[in-house]
């Protein structure tokens, strides 16, 4: 490192006004890069008219090019100003934002239709950040779709482990007006570059016409502590707030371990789709989230990889076009617990399984839930009959909606119910089911005494609308299924 540079890293400019830099918090995980370095040293000047990319990417590049260690870094304060750019973070280097003595703050603009800040795909980012920061896209918002406000998108490094993010912090950002998503971090798989470690506190994303915030692959182990994700979307009535997803033909680019705390999330311009969607993510918790202005608000789709989600403790409210809080096409654990509604024009479903029994498994939801204006708390999965006239119930017992096979042609009888391997051994004593049709398409014929059902009076039961119900217990002394109740007329 030259004499120069040295100089301007530990030696930081005199006139430069450090009480009027944010107060960060005391937690060691927030604390920038230290010692400090001044933008203007690279000519990033107070004007808010040129494009200081050339000139802050400099800076950046010059300042990572200095530290070998890590565990080291430097942290690059930008003047109180606008500044257009387009720039690439780097390893070891953190920007912080700074406040003038007028109120004045930096704000950074695209100076292109690109990312306003991302990072190399060439190598990797690690222990870097954003502090006390402003993105503003609003002047181009309406024509520049690639213009997100941060981007991060690590490569391939040639048949390796892929170059990674690691160590990445966001204390007191907003990102507002950008023409594409406010926040996108993309890793494609372990081969292809991964993400972790990010750690983002009282960040807000406003206005931006994508989604505020999309996680996709390999992205894990990341703390997302007072998210605002407001009025974004406008691009689309059906756009959200939020996706986690899996990427797509890769087992391994899951996200996975991302924590929510005291987010406040909706659309604001929905009329349709999902608020936040799951889509192959695992061991995400929401919790003290305030979900507002959502149609679903979370909706977990077909992905075999929605594993040990959980929403504790939440609220789900101001949302007068709502038509259900949760939606499940797919998943292996699902918790919901401690959460209320408290908007009284509110949905009228609470957690709607329109996926199989088979597909949706280990749902739990807290019956202390404060339900509201939800007249339907859980419409149950509905279980397929098999080709030879039985049921397989997969786990799961209290109201099974039963639907024909999808090669029946006609009414179809089921004969047998047995558990989830096709035999009778994982049934016990004095369990009860109820059966509903899932569908009207065609009938659905208990059939008395056939297999291991004994109904009343010895009389098969139709099950041909939807207010038709079968309610069951198993006598395992008999090895049958009892009729208890029935509603067929």
């Amino acid at each position: 490192m030259s004499s120069g540079l040295r100089q301007r890293v530990v030696q930081p400019r005199t006139d430069l006004d450090h009480d009027k830099l944010v107060t960060l918090s005391e937690h060691a995980i927030l604390q920038p890069n230290s010692p400090f370095a001044d933008a203007r040293d690279w000519g990033v000047e107070e004007d808010g008219d040129n494009d200081y990319s050339t000139e802050l990417q400099n800076a950046i590049d010059e300042l990572t090019a200095g530290h070998t260690d890590k565990a080291a870094g430097t942290t690059l304060i930008l003047p109180p100003c606008d500044i257009h750019c387009n720039v690439d973070i780097r390893q070891n280097v953190s920007l912080q934002g700074s406040r003038g003595k007028d109120g004045t703050r930096s704000v950074l603009k695209p100076a292109t239709n690109n990312p306003v800040i991302s990072m190399l795909t060439t190598e990797d980012c690690i222990n870097a950040g954003l502090y006390d920061l402003k993105i503003d896209g609003s002047t181009n918002k309406a024509t520049w779709s690639a213009q997100h406000g941060i981007h991060m998108a690590p490569g391939d490094n040639a048949g390796g482990d892929g170059y990674s993010l690691d160590r990445f912090n966001m204390f007191r950002v907003s990102i507002v007006d950008c023409g594409g998503l406010g926040i996108y971090l993309d890793a494609n798989g372990i081969d292809d570059g991964f993400i972790q470690r990010v750690f983002a506190w009282d960040v807000h994303v406003k206005n931006c016409r994508d989604l505020g915030l999309r996680i996709q692959g390999t992205v894990i182990e990341c703390m997302w502590l007072g998210l605002m994700l407001t009025s974004n979307g406008e691009k689309d009535t059906a756009t959200g707030a939020l996706t986690i997803e899996h990427e797509s033909g890769d087992a391994t680019s899951v996200p996975r371990r991302h924590t929510f705390l005291n987010a406040i999330i909706n659309s604001g311009h929905q009329t349709s789709g999902n608020t936040i969607s799951l889509d192959g993510a695992a061991q995400c918790i929401f919790e003290n989230m305030d979900l507002e202005k959502y149609v679903v608000g979370v909706n977990l789709g077909d992905n075999a990889y929605n594993l040990n989600n959980a929403i504790i403790n939440s609220d789900f409210g101001g949302a007068p076009s709502a038509t259900k809080l949760v939606e499940i096409t797919q998943c292996k654990g699902f918790r919901f617990v401690g959460n209320r509604v408290s908007d009284i024009s509110g949905p009228t479903t609470g957690i709607d399984i329109v996926g199989t029994a088979k597909n949706c498994r280990r749902v739990f939801v807290d019956p202390t839930t404060a339900w509201g204006t939800v007249t339907t708390p859980i419409l149950y999965p509905y279980l397929p009959l098999e080709s030879d006239d039985t049921l397989d119930l997969r786990q799961y017992h209290g109201i099974v909606r039963v639907e024909w096979n999808a090669a029946a042609t006609a009414a179809q009888d089921l004969d047998s119910i047995y558990d989830e391997t096709g035999a009778e051994d994982g049934l016990v004593d004095g369990m009860t089911i109820t059966l509903v049709i899932y569908s009207a398409a065609h009938d659905i014929v208990v059939k008395d005494g056939t297999g291991n059902i004994v109904l009343a009076g010895s009389t098969d039961c139709t099950l041909g609308v939807r207010r038709h119900t079968l309610t069951l217990m198993w006598q395992e002394a008999l090895a049958k299924w009892v009729e208890i109740a029935r509603v067929d007329t």
